[in-house]
């Protein structure tokens, strides 16, 4: 649904990366393993020829494979798992790997060879290769000196998690895509509580697709206005999908006709992937539902989130991602209210609700609320909210050092139309970055 509030606000950041102190560069490498720390005993992991070795032992049982499919061939020099229709094998002072699968065999050759620890008498070997030949997810942290192995699989296998609720809402969004929207309302803009205030009294947005346009007539009043028209036009076009979007207004194009500049829109870019996983995931809930970013279920929505996110935080692993977006996401995070099912969530003095108006038979509406401090310390709310036939946008930023703010307040209903919107300016258009405005103002 961004397209409908791109030309109006940019998407909201809000989750909470948690920080635990770096270990000691001499310290031995730790593990974990579907998020949780792989059990030492007496043979914890170690580091050699620059690659981290596992006990094979511990690290397959943290895998789901069961003590007595463990073997180890004292003739062979050989230790092997299996699992279902899969077994993998790894000989001492060899480096190569074997994975038996469904009856066919690949061995894989390896830069260190496993061997057995004369201190433990446990076979080690690379926690790489191991991870990697039961096609699991592997990365390293640095800071914390561990290894992260993740079987999305296996995670998502095991995930007793579901999410009727986000797979109607996914469904209700479907009717966005499949057809053009014409949206009339208003806005209004202020700026330090009056300084410079812009209001819109009629703006029409039409919205195609990943495609949207906006036209309407703006007053200008306050000190801040002092200069400037009193009314202007504007036009704002532009496609989320590659994130463009053109300014254009006729009567400020005219003040500076002696310079050429009434043909000129100014270009504006609004990236829709400057966050990483893990830090806007109330925004990432209502994108994914959206058909415009991936097909498939909600559940596929999520393995595509797990399978993408870098393995280089042992305390972000796909497992405490999973858990993260079942809170929010799944059924069981939301309670049925009189407002919709709502799903609320609080941490380190940000506060986030999510509302999904309708039944658990056909969501038709939600409401977004969020409340956070920026990384400038500047205060945000925010809440969005769309229907049917209506949406609504409130945005509040407050600075509690300078007492600057600022407040948007913006509402319209919505109907099917058959004007598609229009993404680009016209072929004539003259085509200038935003940070050049400067250069006709002069």
């Amino acid at each position: 649904m961004k397209k409908l509030f791109a030309p109006l606000i940019c998407a909201l950041l809000c989750a909470v990366v948690l920080c635990t102190p770096a270990l000691a560069a001499g310290e031995a490498p730790s593990v974990v393993i579907n998020g949780e720390p792989m059990e030492v005993s007496d043979a914890p992991a170690k580091l050699v020829q620059g690659r981290t070795m596992i006990p094979f032992r511990s690290v397959f049982l943290a895998l789901g494979f069961a003590d007595e499919d463990i073997h180890w061939n004292s003739a062979t020099r050989t230790i092997s798992a299996t699992k279902g229709t899969v077994m993998v094998s790894f000989t001492i002072d060899q480096k190569q790997v074997t994975v038996l699968r469904d009856g066919d065999a690949v061995t894989t050759p390896t830069d260190v060879a496993p061997y057995l620890d004369p201190e433990t008498n446990r076979t080690y070997i690379p926690a790489r290769y191991v991870a990697e030949a039961l096609d699991c997810r592997v990365g390293w942290d640095a800071q914390r000196r561990t290894v992260i192995i993740d079987d999305v699989n296996a995670l998502l296998a095991n995930n007793q998690e579901t999410y009727e609720l986000m797979e109607q809402y996914q469904l209700w969004t479907q009717r966005f895509q499949s057809q053009s929207w014409q949206t009339q309302g208003s806005f209004t803009v202020d700026q330090n509580k009056g300084e410079l205030v812009m209001a819109c009294d009629n703006f029409t947005m039409y919205a195609t697709g990943t495609g949207s346009e906006l036209e309407g007539t703006i007053r200008l009043s306050g000190s801040g206005a002092a200069g400037l028209p009193s009314a202007i036009d504007a036009v704002v076009r532009g496609d989320s999908q590659t994130g463009a979007y053109y300014f254009h207004s006729k009567s400020l194009m005219e003040e500076g006709a002696e310079v050429g500049a009434a043909t000129v829109w100014y270009q504006m870019e609004y990236g829709s992937d400057s966050q990483t996983p893990g830090e806007s995931v109330y925004g990432d809930l209502l994108e994914w539902a959206d058909p415009e970013q991936t097909d498939g279920t909600y559940e596929d929505l999520i393995r595509s989130k797990l399978e993408a996110l870098p393995l280089d935080n042992a305390e972000m692993t796909c497992a405490d991602l999973l858990a993260l977006y079942n809170r929010l996401a799944g059924d069981s995070g939301f309670e049925r209210r009189e407002e919709g099912y709502v799903n609320s969530f609080s941490q380190g003095g940000r506060t986030y609700s999510l509302v999904l108006k309708g039944s658990r038979e056909g969501i038709n509406g939600y409401t977004m609320r969020a409340s956070y401090p920026d990384p400038d310390g500047v205060q945000v709310s925010v809440e969005s909210s769309l229907s049917q036939t209506e949406m609504k946008l409130s945005l509040q930023r407050s600075n509690p050092y300078t007492g600057k703010s600022l407040t948007m307040e913006a509402e319209g209903t919505l109907k099917v139309t058959d004007r598609p919107a229009l993404t680009a300016p016209p072929n004539s258009a003259v085509i200038v970055s935003l940070d050049r405005l400067a250069e006709f103002s002069r």
